[in-house]
């Protein structure tokens, strides 16, 4: 029976009963779907580095061998193109993506490389492989990944690695960073998982006061607490599961389509974004517990104490202990930023610190939430002593005689508000450890990995501002039978002139004269352990064979100080000239040109056109870095923009519950001869005391969150207030909100069904 009557209570209660259930119903759906999108997200990232692990080529302890392998990646301006040069073996088994190997000569290529080759001759350019087939879903991270396997001989392998199988935990080719994945699931969890929490509460609780005064008449008629209890377990269970439903229907259909769109700065398999039966199953379940939970908690007071419901006893008022974890955090938070402010730059929190840091960040946000009621109200209270303007009073007023409401309406924008600010604090550090170095792109490559015929032609690429050349010194030619030694302490010679040093050390050099050789000092360096004597003299090997031809050099008297030596490190500045034109096999070329797609293209483009073996290496920037961080960056994005999605939909949720459920208050103080406008405005005063309490909480926290962040990480320190102004923009939203919700709750005639309410 009791079962029947919630299913009566759920059906038949009139017209604003059906309004109110299609709310309940459809903020649930919402709430669902944002819930399977929070957890989608770090799903999809997993899945990603799961695919990219399992097609590298490893050499297991067990079975044959099936080849050998190297690993490759090119550049063509912000995009890398990366993969595998394979020398299969005749029993050697395809890597996943795969049903055969290519012809040698010829390559597999995911479908979007294969999309750029077919539009992009600068994409032919660095990949002058003819395309044999495509790569199938289990052999790629992405949909628009741009990937292959080339198949060559295993004599043009220079960096060859036997291999034996496939797989690793951690995968040498990803586009996800070390550690990501835990961070971003703890993102996802505090951003979007706790605003979740508050919106299913919301909405668990719309039409809360109606809901009791329905309940408490349930027991003054006679039923017993759990039959009460009961009854509005199945109102809130069978609302919960068919908005979990519908939420979960919203997503299957649309799944395909957010996963072709993409968001976040990247795009994923519809597959690796789809929940499993079981998965759909307990997250439906779990929508329907949390809200039969939180109908069952609200509705205590209703079923023990009936009466008090129905005379409408003054709310509890709220204590001072509620600011306990606030100032137990920002009394850890304090000292450890201090701390932190005097460590080096680069160090980072570690061990006991790590774990104060996280304990104070809890606390703190724990705190802002727990703290509005209590300060709101006392600011409310001060307000309404101080003010002659009755429509502040009366808002005023409102708020210091029930700020427990506050929790509900602002806990989720102010647990948004918070994390963002631990979010920011993790993107600045991400981005300041993946900037790159200076304002040139420098770049190396072997020159043994470079045609003799071709080197000349690599100096002089028309993008190239500067070129210089690389030996390390032997400590005497080679004896009978063997190669020259190389020196324990090896003397590094760079060949340039003074014109192409300012590039890489990106400061004048005015005591620097064209032809001299100097040694060269770091300014504000240490000594050098091993002093260089003048007059010293080097043996430089002009290649790798067992009886190689020498350069002999001397060291210089004159010393040039620089101030960074950035990648180009050396002892000794020796001009070009004294190379005769050569380019030994045993040096290391380096080139610096202007930091465009347009200049780092041609750069890439024509390295790769004169040496197509070559490894360009990118000596001031780490894109495959960059783009690792370029991906977090854009989770973390993800994950602030849809908590501050769900934060204001339970704002306005709870704000327009909270006005409708006030209209038998706003009625009778209508029929007491307040003016329709005076009302209106003493419900926005209420909603602006109310928010710039719990936003300006959020953001001192949020910007003290993110400050220890930063100091945690290391990178930047710097203080810094742009990152503010969102916040302004959160209050803004959610003050129009407030004023919309307003002008719904005051009614334009007096509905006489609400007078005997009051």
């Amino acid at each position: 029976m009791n079962w029947r009557i919630g299913f009566r209570l759920v059906r038949g209660s009139g017209r604003a009963g059906i309004i109110r259930l299609c709310l309940l119903v459809g903020g649930m759906a919402v709430g669902t779907f944002f819930l399977i999108l929070a957890l989608v997200f770090p799903q999809v990232v997993k899945a990603r580095e799961h695919r990219a692990g399992a097609r590298q080529p490893t050499a297991q302890a067990e079975g044959p061998r099936m080849g050998y392998a190297a690993p490759f990646t090119r550049r063509i301006g912000s995009h890398l193109l990366n993969g595998y040069f394979v020398a299969p073996s005749s029993n050697a088994v395809p890597p996943p993506g795969l049903t055969r190997f290519a012809p040698v000569g010829e390559a597999e290529v995911s479908p979007a490389l294969a999309a750029e080759l077919d539009q992009d001759p600068g994409f032919r350019a660095i990949f002058p492989y003819t395309s044999a087939g495509l790569i199938s879903t289990p052999g790629l991270v992405a949909p628009d990944e741009l990937f292959a396997w080339v198949t060559v001989d295993a004599d043009q392998l220079k960096n060859r690695i036997p291999f034996r199988g496939y797989g690793v935990h951690v995968p040498f080719l990803s586009d996800v960073a070390p550690g990501a994945v835990p961070l971003l699931e703890g993102a996802f969890i505090g951003l979007v998982g706790l605003p979740l929490a508050v919106y299913f509460v919301v909405c668990a609780r719309l039409s809360a006061a109606t809901r009791n005064r329905r309940l408490a008449a349930l027991r003054l008629v006679g039923m017993s607490a759990r039959e009460t209890a009961r009854v509005n377990a199945v109102e809130a269970s069978v609302v919960a599961a068919v908005g979990g439903a519908i939420g979960l229907g919203t997503y299957a259909v649309l799944r395909r389509s957010l996963a072709s769109r993409g968001a976040g700065g990247f795009r994923w398999f519809p597959a690796d974004g789809a929940p499993s039966a079981v998965e759909a199953l307990f997250l439906v379940l779990a929508v329907v517990v949390l809200a039969t939970a939180v109908a069952r908690i609200g509705a205590r007071r209703a079923v023990r104490q009936a009466l008090s419901v129905r005379r409408q006893v003054p709310v509890r008022s709220t204590s001072p202990l509620q600011l306990l974890p606030l100032v137990a955090g920002l009394g850890l938070m304090a000292p450890l930023l201090l701390l932190a402010s005097h460590m080096r730059q680069g160090s980072t929190f570690s061990g006991r610190l790590q774990l104060a840091m996280l304990i104070s960040l809890g606390l703190t946000g724990l705190g802002c939430a727990l703290s509005v009621p209590f300060l709101a109200g006392r600011l409310a209270a001060r307000i309404a002593d101080r003010s002659s303007r009755v429509w502040l009073q009366l808002g005023a007023r409102r708020l210091e005689f029930d700020p427990g409401t506050a929790a509900r309406v602002v806990a989720g924008l102010v647990v948004v508000v918070y994390g963002s600010g631990f979010a920011a604090g993790l993107l600045r550090d991400a981005q300041a450890s993946t900037l790159p170095l200076g304002r040139y792109e420098q770049y190396s490559l072997r020159a043994d990995e470079v045609p003799a015929s071709a080197r000349s032609q690599v100096l002089g690429i028309s993008s190239v501002r500067g070129a210089a050349i690389q030996m390390s010194s032997a400590v005497n030619p080679a004896g009978p039978g063997r190669p020259p030694r190389p020196n324990s302490v090896p003397v590094v010679t760079v060949f340039a002139t003074c014109r192409t040093m300012v590039l890489f050390v990106e400061h004048p050099l005015p005591n620097c004269l064209e032809g001299t050789p100097y040694r060269l000092s770091l300014a504000g360096g240490p000594p050098p352990l091993f002093p260089i004597k003048t007059g010293r003299r080097l043996s430089y090997p002009l290649d790798y064979s067992l009886h190689p031809g020498m350069l002999e050099l001397t060291v210089p008297g004159s010393t040039l100080t620089i101030p960074s030596a950035g990648p180009l490190v050396a002892d000794l500045l020796f001009p070009p000239d004294r190379l005769e034109g050569r380019v030994p096999d045993s040096a290391t070329i380096y080139l610096v040109s202007n930091r465009t797609d347009a200049a780092i293209n041609n750069v890439s483009e024509a390295v790769a056109r004169l040496a197509p073996g070559a490894e360009l290496i990118y000596e001031n920037d780490d894109l495959a870095k960059r783009l690792q961080g370029s991906l977090f960056a854009g989770m973390l994005k993800t994950a602030v923009a849809l908590g501050l999605t769900v934060g204001l939909v339970a704002f306005a949720l709870a704000a327009l519950d909270a006005a409708v459920e006030r209209r038998a208050h706003l009625t009778a103080l209508r029929i007491a001869g307040v003016p329709r406008p005076t009302l209106r405005r003493a419900q926005a005063a209420q909603s602006a005391v109310l928010l710039s309490v719990g936003i300006l909480l959020a953001l001192i926290g949020a910007k003290l969150a993110e400050q220890l962040t930063v100091a945690a990480g290391g990178f930047d320190r710097s203080w810094t207030w742009g990152d503010l102004a969102w916040g302004g923009g959160v209050a803004l939203l959610s003050l129009a909100t407030a004023a919309a919700s307003t002008a719904l709750g005051v009614a334009r005639r007096i509905d006489v069904s609400l007078i005997r309410r009051e």
